[in-house]
């Protein structure tokens, strides 16, 4: 069984890799904003620099930020 930090963890991690994204309404329903609110606060990093984008309700990679997913989740989750 998975932690809750865990959890989310996975769901960037495959989330991210899909075209759509990840939407934020599951994010929201599945995590608690206490959980949320420093992921939310790197994301925040990582789309004013055009690495994560915010469309449709969706995050998801810009083309660049496809190149860095790695990189991206590392910084996300350390």
């Amino acid at each position: 069984e998975l932690t809750l930090s865990e959890q989310l963890e996975e769901t960037f991690i495959v989330g991210l890799r899909l075209k759509k994204g990840i939407s934020l309404k599951t994010l929201n329903e599945q995590f608690s904003p206490e959980i949320l609110r420093p992921i939310f606060s790197k994301i925040d990093i990582l789309k004013s620099q055009k690495i994560i984008l915010e469309e449709d309700g969706y995050l998801k990679l810009s083309e660049q930020g496809t190149l860095m997913l790695n990189a991206a989740l590392q910084f996300i989750f350390n």
